[in-house]
């Protein structure tokens, strides 16, 4: 006989006092027998059954979000220190941010191939895997609304200035055929902003939720700190304490990311031996 867990539906040996897959208490004093003393806690590590034969596509998926996670941490160290040079020196400082930004978009695109290789084990990694390509989606767009913005800009000096008058003056200025592109191209960046936002919300917030539904551990820690993180750098650009708050955030919820992924990874490997 087995005892098919109320909770996973997974199939244990009838012997079995915990859910081999998610630890779900099967038996109770009350039914005969003496279950275990110290049962596994909600943060224990967890390594689904069909680990033990995964595909490749997994270990590459999370060997990937690891990678992501260390070079997002590099990422921040370099922005951090661009934007503390950029006080001394706004050369250097703009450089050394430059490179931080950089090392972030490949992380991004580590995340993209993680969950991307992720879903093709489980369907719950789809939406980390959309969300991840909603941010590259933004971010092109953004890149190309700069650009597209300061062509306009240059190409037509006069605007520049009657832009500047508007914002100290609040006159409106002449509605002309520069002034809409350079509308169109506002437009554009707006759209980036809210798939980069949506895309941030589900693969760095929802993404570790659903690591942790399967691999255990403490996973939405760190989504919950990349989440308040986020948040709180976007007012950073009104308070730049709270920014700073934000960033010290987002890098301890990298690092959490990137130790709980260690283990999973260690934990994998020792159980494919």
């Amino acid at each position: 006989m087995v005892k098919k867990c109320p909770r996973c539906g997974h199939e244990n040996p009838d012997d079995a006092y915990f859910c081999e897959f998610c630890h779900y208490p099967l038996i109770s004093t009350s039914q005969g027998g003496q279950p275990p003393t110290s049962p596994p806690t909600p943060s224990e590590f967890r390594i689904p059954k069909e680990t033990q034969e995964v595909s490749p596509s997994e270990v590459k998926g999370l060997n990937y979000l690891r990678r992501f996670s260390l070079f997002y941490v590099i990422s921040m160290f370099f922005i951090g220190i661009g934007s503390s040079a950029f006080v001394i020196n706004s050369v250097i400082g703009g450089l050394i941010a430059l490179v931080g930004a950089i090392i972030g978009i490949y992380s991004i695109l580590l995340v993209r191939l993680g969950y991307s290789k992720l879903s093709e084990v489980s369907n719950e990694f789809k939406s980390p895997a959309l969300g991840s390509l909603l941010i590259i989606v933004g971010l092109i767009l953004t890149i190309v609304a700069e650009g597209v913005g300061v062509y306009i800009l240059l190409s037509n000096p006069t605007l520049l200035n009657q832009l500047e008058n508007f914002i100290t003056t609040g006159t409106l200025p002449p509605i002309t055929s520069a002034m809409l592109d350079l509308a169109y191209v506002g437009l554009i960046y707006l759209i980036a902003i809210i798939l980069s936002v949506v895309g941030i919300f589900l693969s760095l917030v929802l993404g570790p939720f659903r690591l942790e539904k399967r691999y255990g551990g403490m996973f939405r820690v760190a989504g919950w700190l990349f989440l308040f993180g986020f948040l709180l750098s976007f007012f950073g650009l009104i308070n730049s304490y709270v920014g700073f708050v934000g960033f010290l955030l987002t890098l301890i919820a990298s690092l959490i990311f990137l130790n709980n992924l260690n283990v999973v990874i260690y934990k994998i490997k020792g159980m494919r031996k």
